[in-house]
């Protein structure tokens, strides 16, 4: 049996149906209105770390970016390096790539976050759920802060592919953190979308 996404049994409530990523069965086929909020889970994307002083030649050697510190590398498949700490790099492994066999798994868990107009917009939500003032942060800045009392790491994709938020937590805090936006993303009159229809979304 595959492992489960957060937001998957949420997702299947609302009509879509289930796919299996990187061996891990998540929500798909769902669709949110045009121009509304939306909350997709992309915990399903495994993540690694690496670290030490051969850390960035290794990056580097796979054709990855290099972020400095505190900053993202985005692509539009999903995955991304992280820059958290000197000579520490989060990459996250997009649709079609591969996991290194030696490289240390910290899958956690892993949402965007975007859409919405005025006080139905993802910039309003955040300023409800988190203390930093995301405002003075350009995309691609690493920000660790809190969400809704979660310890969170968020940045805000290049508007390249349709200005959202990423948001990443310990996989502790998973069914908590995906119920607190869930709600917060229905008061708003927005809605789930699913892991296909997110990134037929941003590449659009």
């Amino acid at each position: 049996m595959n492992a489960s996404t957060p937001l998957l049994e949420a997702c299947l409530r609302s009509g879509a149906r289930s796919r299996v990523v990187h061996g891990r069965e998540t929500g798909d086929a769902l669709r949110p209105a045009e121009g509304s909020l939306y909350l997709a889970d992309l915990s399903a994307l495994p993540k690694v770390l690496l670290h030490g002083g051969g850390a960035a030649a290794r990056l580097a050697e796979a054709g990855l970016a290099v972020p400095e510190l505190m900053r993202v590398a985005a692509a539009a498949d999903g995955g991304f390096v992280a820059c958290r700490a000197p000579r520490q790099f989060l990459v996250g492994i997009g649709c079609e790539g591969t996991v290194p066999g030696d490289a240390l798994r910290v899958d956690g868990i892993d949402f965007a976050l975007g859409g919405g107009r005025g006080g139905d917009s993802v910039d309003d939500l955040l300023v409800e759920g988190c203390p930093t003032d995301l405002a003075q942060f350009d995309a691609g800045a690493f920000v660790p802060t809190l969400l809704f009392g979660i310890e969170v790491g968020l940045w805000r994709m290049p508007a390249a592919y349709g200005a959202h938020w990423r948001v990443i937590a310990a996989p502790a805090d998973g069914e908590f953190l995906a119920a607190t936006l869930l709600e917060a993303v229905h008061a708003r009159r927005g809605g789930l979308a699913g892991f296909g229809d997110y990134f037929a979304m941003i590449c659009n």
